[in-house]
């Protein structure tokens, strides 16, 4: 996500110029929602077993 142009969304303020939502292209949410569910995906993972690629291989061919 960073290095997407900060154009691509825009804020909404209160009357005291304070932040109060964002509006983004639906591209951008989209993109904003891939980007959680890798990191979801990863953090379920994590700590699993990992495999050499050799082993990989010879599972595949069975």
């Amino acid at each position: 996500m960073a290095d997407r142009p900060k154009d691509t969304y825009q804020y909404l303020t209160d009357a005291s110029a304070k932040r109060t939502h964002i509006v983004l292209s639906l591209e951008e949410y989209e993109a904003l929602l891939e980007d959680r569910w890798h990191r979801e995906v990863l953090a379920e993972r994590r700590g699993g077993e990992t495999l050499s690629l050799d082993e990989r291989e010879r599972r595949s061919l069975g």
